[in-house]
């Protein structure tokens, strides 16, 4: 039998980047890596490679008749969590591959940067610093009359995924309704 194929094709980020040395000699002792960093995978290494991937990392273009040919492949990693439409999603499952990305790695530090950019948007920090440098800052009420109190302010969350989850337990000293 052929070894295992990894398809490592993970811009904008690399290999080192997304896992650790250690991580990365297990991945290497599960199958032969075929990886592109400097630009994408190019996709006459993506066909010659496709019949034996069993991996793939990255968000290599994986339309139906792309995945028809790759009758070994059990996963596919997305390395930057967005699901982009170039996949054929209704064929993984369809097929049993799993389509998984990192999102629980980004949850905590994306939850605290959704967290810092509501009270912004609710306090208005951002515009007064603009309205300081600009020498239009006012003060008082005045200064104070489009913000409002981010506490008990009501909170819509679409999802409660890991992202969703992260923001969830962050808002909750807000008291939030």
């Amino acid at each position: 039998m052929t070894q295992a194929v990894i398809l490592v094709d993970p811009l904008p980020r690399t290999l080192d980047l997304i896992m650790e040395p250690s991580v990365r000699e297990r991945l290497e002792r599960l199958g032969r890596i075929v990886l592109s960093e400097k630009a994408p995978m190019p996709d006459a290494t993506v066909e010659a490679n496709l019949a034996d991937a069993a991996l793939i990392i990255g968000q290599t273009a994986l339309p139906r008749e792309r995945l028809d040919r790759a009758k070994n492949l059990k996963a596919i990693f997305n390395v930057e969590t967005n699901l982009l439409p170039n996949i054929d999603y209704q064929a993984c499952q369809e097929r049993g591959i799993w389509v998984l990305t990192p999102a629980s790695a980004f949850a905590s530090a994306v939850a605290e940067s959704a967290l810092a950019m509501a009270i912004d948007l609710a306090r208005g920090i951002t515009a007064a610093d603009r309205a300081f440098r600009n020498g239009t800052e006012r003060y008082g009420l005045d200064g104070n009359a489009d913000t409002f109190r981010f506490a008990n302010a009501p909170v819509g969350i679409i999802g409660l995924g890991d992202l969703g989850r992260n923001l969830r337990e962050l808002i909750r000293p807000f008291e939030i309704p």
